[in-house]
């Protein structure tokens, strides 16, 4: 079954094109091809964005049950000129079959990552500065890390 989900995923991201968008600006500083597995690339930056954010949501969960949607990767660029690189989306949680309201995160990668959700999360997606791929839904990556995580690798 796991075969069939990472072959599903790499077909459907490897149809996307991964052209960081800066309110739909292309740039061609890309981060890379946003993944699948296998045969796509992803950058190293983003997978370790990808676990950081899982293993958090994994270690502090909002709810019972999560889920994830819209899911970028990108970055800002810091005062050294170095890039600084983050993901967005938002999450669900349910608890006793009551589903919540999407609530909006942020993972930024400092020295290790920060985790930011709800409002202030929204403070980094709306940065003029920042440049978002929105080409490539990474929700998927992340919901299958945090199964893997929490075992449920089937759902």
């Amino acid at each position: 079954m796991r075969s069939l989900i990472i072959i599903i995923i790499a077909m459907f991201l490897s149809a996307c094109s991964s052209a960081i968008t800066n309110r739909g600006e292309k740039d061609s500083s890309a981060i890379g091809n946003i993944p699948a597995a296998g045969n796509a690339q992803i950058s190293e930056e983003v997978k370790l964005l990808l676990d950081m954010a899982a293993k958090d949501f994994f270690e502090h969960p909002p709810a019972k049950n999560i889920r994830f949607k819209d899911v970028r990767a990108g970055y800002i660029l810091t005062s050294g000129g170095e890039k600084q690189h983050m993901l967005f989306g938002m999450f669900q949680g349910t608890q006793d079959k009551t589903e919540s309201d999407w609530i909006p995160f942020a993972t930024i990668k400092t020295s290790l990552y920060e985790q930011w959700n709800g409002a202030q999360a929204l403070g980094f997606y709306n940065d003029p500065n920042a440049r978002w791929d929105n080409s490539s839904d990474l929700s998927s990556l992340l919901q299958f890390r945090f199964n893997s995580l929490s075992g449920k690798e089937n759902k």
